[in-house]
């Protein structure tokens, strides 16, 4: 995310955020389906009754808009991204358009002829959802045997693109921590490093988080207690850091491993599911000045994490009259003085980019 802010961007950047002005649309999140081939207890897609997918023509109308407003990078996801049979032309009409793509995969659908045939049309960056280091607690954790075989293919298959021409720029993983797995997680980091990926970024569960991937309101039986989020930063953190600095093994969030927190008042907040662990109390999120989420029925939001509601729909509007809109202004000013809304709380996805972005404008 940083790499996509200079001095100049920054300084740009400072003086829309003092006007409560849109900056420029640097990048979307673009979910392309609601279909994923996977079961995962901590997702809602599959149990839906209905599905949407946002269709071919509504996504190059994304890609084209979005170029005319400085769009740099679209991530795509889903559900399961790599299940729409016309990706590979998207990425190509992207591609073509200046749009730099980057995808998060469960890694479990596609065979690697599959995957390369995406690589030779453009797609350089890749994260790849790991929970597990071994298949019993992987499966598990996706609800479908034989994914994490799969899944160690598809990474694999990446890695090795990567060091022999170079086609692949990134590869990473991602891991969900609950208390499925939260003890196998030195193990899964170090698996991630034998792999040869770039990184790895962790997130910690929150069924709380009211996001576009969930909807679920009540007791979670995946959810951390304050014991084992004790138990986790007293064995596991230890074990992960010095694997760290042994190996310069990269393990995001950097800036802060406890991602539960660690003193006795954050852990109490990531109990009731602020895992920003109280950021958003005195600081700025910048995403309505740059960045844009869009669900397969094409609704657009602030961010997937944790959408206050929907900002607009492709099918209705432009992006250039969504970003330049009175209610997204209103938001922008309600953001700049560091009011949020109570969802925001449980949400950690760009606490690493805001912090970096208000330090350098003084928010």
């Amino acid at each position: 995310m940083l790499a996509l802010w200079d001095e100049k961007e920054i300084g740009l950047l400072s003086e829309r955020v003092r006007r409560g002005t849109f900056h420029r649309l640097k990048t979307i999140k673009l979910k392309l389906t609601d279909y994923c081939n996977l079961r995962c207890p901590k997702c809602d897609y599959w149990k839906k009754s209905e599905r949407d997918e946002i269709s071919t023509e509504g996504i190059k109308k994304v890609i084209e808009e979005g170029a005319e407003l400085g769009l740099m990078e679209v991530g795509l996801s889903g559900g399961e991204p790599t299940l729409r049979q016309d990706l590979g032309k998207i990425v190509s009409y992207g591609v073509e358009r200046g749009i730099d793509f980057r995808i998060i995969s469960n890694g479990s659908y596609l065979s690697p002829d599959g995957l390369l045939s995406l690589v030779s049309r453009g797609l350089r960056k890749w994260t790849f959802s790991l929970d597990g280091h071994v298949a019993e607690v992987h499966d598990q954790a996706v609800g479908k045997v034989n994914a994490f075989e799969k899944l160690i293919e598809s990474i694999s298959t990446m890695t090795s693109e990567k060091q022999k021409d170079g086609n692949v720029r990134e590869v990473n993983v991602l891991t969900v921590v609950s208390r499925q797995n939260y003890q196998d997680l030195f193990h899964i980091v170090k698996l991630a490093y034998d792999l040869g990926v770039d990184s790895i970024r962790l997130f910690p569960y929150d069924f709380r988080q009211n996001s576009l991937n969930s909807s679920s309101t009540e007791s979670d039986s995946l959810l951390m207690t304050g014991i084992e989020i004790r138990q986790f930063n007293s064995v596991i953190v230890p074990q992960i850091e010095q694997f760290v600095e042994e190996t310069g093994m990269k393990v995001y969030p950097d800036y802060n491993i406890h991602i539960f927190g660690s003193s006795d008042a954050e852990i109490q907040k990531a109990e009731l599911g602020d895992v920003a662990l109280g950021f958003y109390e005195n600081n700025t999120c910048f995403v309505s000045w740059h960045h844009l989420s869009i669900s397969p029925s094409g609704n657009v939001y602030l961010c997937c994490k944790k959408p206050l509601s929907t900002v607009g729909n492709i099918y209705q509007s432009s992006l250039s009259e969504i970003v330049n809109s009175e209610r997204m202004d209103k938001i922008r000013l309600m953001f700049a003085s560091k009011r949020h809304p109570q969802a925001c709380s449980s949400c950690n996805s760009r606490t690493f980019e805001n912090k970096y972005l208000g330090e350098k404008i003084g928010q």
